[in-house]
């Protein structure tokens, strides 16, 4: 009667310490590194049925986070993965599941001016993480004074959806005038006043999500320090 009781605590113990070991299945979620700088760090958007799942995707999820870039699910029904580099832009890296995407992508990232650097000053991070399936991806800045991981990830995608709405807004606009262009007099100064004008409103209107948004992050993980 003892024994069992002492095997039942004793199995009761090791599966609450389990709770607490560092998992590979979550190295991926909890991605946090960032670039020294301005350009702080990439994004790897993937369909949600290509996730990594396996310890093998597992590790090259920490790989990829060993060179500032996170991993993000989208929902999807299709095969494209994208990769959103430092300066916002995005381009598909094809089709497939993780360990080929993720493969293709450092490839690609060590291949580019930057990358370069982040895959020759991160090599040892990558080679742990390739070693060890419970390597923890690579911490935030000491320069983050402490601001909480998704508190910052929250305001840096607002931020960039900002800055893609910004670009679309400028760029509708230098089309629009195109229409004002075989006007003359004060019909073709009434059309760029209009034009610009519309613009300046939008662009007020994006600042204003901007800051709703940013408000709203700040509400929700404003205290996850």
């Amino acid at each position: 009667m003892i024994s069992s009781i002492q095997s039942s605590s004793i199995l009761y113990s090791v599966l609450l310490i389990g709770l607490f070991i560092p998992k590979a299945s979550t190295s991926f979620l909890t991605c946090t590194s960032d670039r020294p700088g301005s350009q702080t760090h990439r994004i790897l958007y993937v369909p949600s049925k290509f996730m990594p799942k396996t310890k093998e995707e597992q590790k090259w999820a920490a790989v990829l986070c060993c060179i500032y870039t996170h991993v993000e699910k989208y929902d999807n029904d299709g095969d494209n993965s994208y990769l959103e580099t430092y300066d916002g832009s995005e381009y598909s890296v094809g089709k497939g599941g993780f360990l080929t995407t993720a493969k293709k992508v450092k490839k690609d990232i060590c291949n580019m001016s930057m990358g370069s650097q982040d895959c020759s000053s991160k090599q040892k991070c990558m080679e742990d993480a390739l070693e060890d399936p419970k390597t923890n991806p690579p911490s935030q800045n000491s320069t983050t004074g402490g601001t909480s991981p998704l508190l910052q990830r929250c305001m840096k995608k607002a931020n960039r959806i900002h800055r893609r709405q910004k670009k679309s807004t400028v760029e509708a606009y230098k089309t629009s005038i195109k229409e004002c262009k075989p006007l003359s007099g004060a019909d073709k100064k009434t059309c760029f006043v209009s034009k610009k004008k519309i613009k300046n409103d939008e662009l007020k209107r994006i600042e204003g999500k901007k800051w709703a948004k940013e408000k709203k992050c700040s509400q929700k993980h404003g205290r996850h320090f």
